[in-house]
């Protein structure tokens, strides 16, 4: 299958005798060795500094509707390729997603995997003012000009990924579909092809997720997000991506989260296993880059100093009557 195959061709190491990991010897700090571009000026993932973003009122809108699965039956593989989860629907369900900047281009989504944490205060990749969050989604897309994703990948224009954060709470629809099928994926390079469902209930507007759908993985408000270029944040690091964060996070539940925890780095047959216990970069230098935001990020600030100053203007005034009041008592 041409997808299955872009994953494999996607993650080898293209002949290098150097295999690019999480661990001490061959993690991120390793990896400019050996792919330079690893070393570049617009790398990923970053930390947003959202008072220090642009807010641009022009951005597209993300639409959420264009993730729902079209036809009720479609075919799926999910594969542990020893360094995540990654889920590919069939060619005929790959939502296309309009680029904020540029409503002339447009990308064809490819894939969605993840990205977690040994523990729950690290995991996510992206960051939003320091803050982190135990696993990120990242849908991948590639620009419709281009053939495939692999011809996309080293064009400057060619990718766009859409990260969404999930915190721990009660657990999302995705999450719950995908945890039905945990246990077939435990080690490395197994693949399960499954037939997914997905109904959509027209009364409310809600997504009930019976099957996979990347709308299960994506939040109610899509309306926020911040955007900016970048890279991969696996080798080779090609600086071709269109990020575009989500605000507004996701949850999964305890119990999901360290299900992902519990998978193997390692194929079934080896003799010493390895879980698959983080596999996150980290932030890189944001160096001139700009990050724009859909939503104007100092409309909570402004908020906040007009509440405090009203408070401290009725504060001032009431002060000053008692001082009135104290001195006219005196006086008398």
């Amino acid at each position: 299958m041409l997808l299955t195959i872009d994953i494999k061709l996607i993650f080898a190491n293209l002949g290098s005798t150097f295999v690019w990991g999480y661990g001490s010897d061959n993690g991120p700090s390793k990896w400019g060795q050996y792919y330079p571009i690893c070393l570049g000026k617009r790398q990923s993932p970053i930390n947003i500094d959202s008072l220090r973003t642009t807010f641009n009122p022009k951005l597209e809108h993300i639409q959420a509707s264009h993730y729902i699965s079209p036809q009720p039956n479609i075919k799926a593989t999910l594969t542990n390729i020893g360094k995540s989860i990654f889920i590919q629907p069939a060619i005929d369900y790959s939502p296309v997603l309009v680029d904020p900047l540029n409503s002339g281009v447009f990308y064809r989504a490819h894939h969605l995997h993840f990205h977690w944490g040994a523990s729950d205060n690290y995991g996510s990749e992206n960051a939003i003012d320091n803050k982190y969050y135990p696993i990120e989604i990242h849908i991948v897309h590639y620009n419709i000009k281009y053939q495939n994703v692999l011809q996309a990948i080293p064009k400057p224009d060619g990718l766009a990924v859409i990260g969404i954060f999930a915190k721990i709470g009660e657990g999302s629809a995705g999450f719950s579909w995908l945890l039905q099928y945990m246990q077939k994926l435990q080690y490395k390079g197994e693949i399960l092809k499954t037939h997914v469902r997905i109904f959509v209930d027209r009364k409310d507007e809600t997504v009930t997720a019976n099957g996979f759908s990347y709308s299960s993985f994506l939040p109610k408000d899509m309306s926020k997000y911040f955007t900016f270029p970048g890279s991969l944040t696996t080798p080779l690091c090609e600086e071709s991506v269109r990020w575009i964060v989500m605000e507004e996070p996701i949850t999964i539940s305890s119990q999901q989260m360290n299900q992902f925890r519990k998978l193997y780095a390692t194929a079934r047959n080896k003799s010493s296993s390895k879980y698959i216990e983080k596999n996150y970069r980290h932030v890189q230098p944001l160096n001139n880059r700009i990050v724009y935001s859909s939503f104007d990020t100092n409309a909570y600030t402004n908020t906040i100093i007009i509440v405090f100053g009203s408070i401290f203007a009725v504060v001032i005034v009431a002060i000053g009557a008692i001082v009135a009041v104290y001195g006219n008592m005196m006086k008398s």
